[in-house]
């Protein structure tokens, strides 16, 4: 009998790129969770487990980009989008905890960018994961 063939698409993700001006708002905000004892969930981490698994299973995973875009938003609807819980990774997070490091990022924020309305190009990139069966 012969095994099957072909390409299984295991998972797919968006992931804002290196690039994205919006990047360090975020970046802090995982450093502010991080010293109050959060590991928040990411993508690039279920990402990086998924392709474990499949090597594990003695598949050899190829992650590629198949899309990307750019926009813009401001220091403020980013700012706004964190304390709305917009993101599916802070839904989990206790209300105390999450609170404290809201404002610790709003009062980081009012330092490092002069103006909420200040414009911020965003760039992000759909990747999928597949493996040879």
């Amino acid at each position: 009998m012969r095994p099957p063939s072909g390409r299984l698409l295991v998972y797919g993700s968006e992931h804002n790129g290196a690039a994205s001006e919006e990047r360090p708002i975020n970046e802090r905000w995982w450093a502010l969770l991080t010293a109050r004892g959060i590991t928040p969930r990411n993508h690039r981490s279920t990402d990086e487990a998924v392709r474990t698994a499949l090597r594990d299973r003695g598949l050899a995973p190829r992650t590629e980009t198949v899309a990307t875009r750019a926009g813009e938003t401001t220091v403020g609807q980013t700012l706004a989008r964190h304390a709305s819980r917009e993101y599916s990774p802070s839904w989990d997070i206790p209300d105390p905890i999450f609170a404290e490091a809201n404002a610790a990022l709003v009062t980081w924020a009012a330092t490092a960018y002069p103006a909420t309305e200040q414009a911020l190009v965003t760039r992000s990139g759909f990747t999928r994961t597949i493996a040879r069966l």
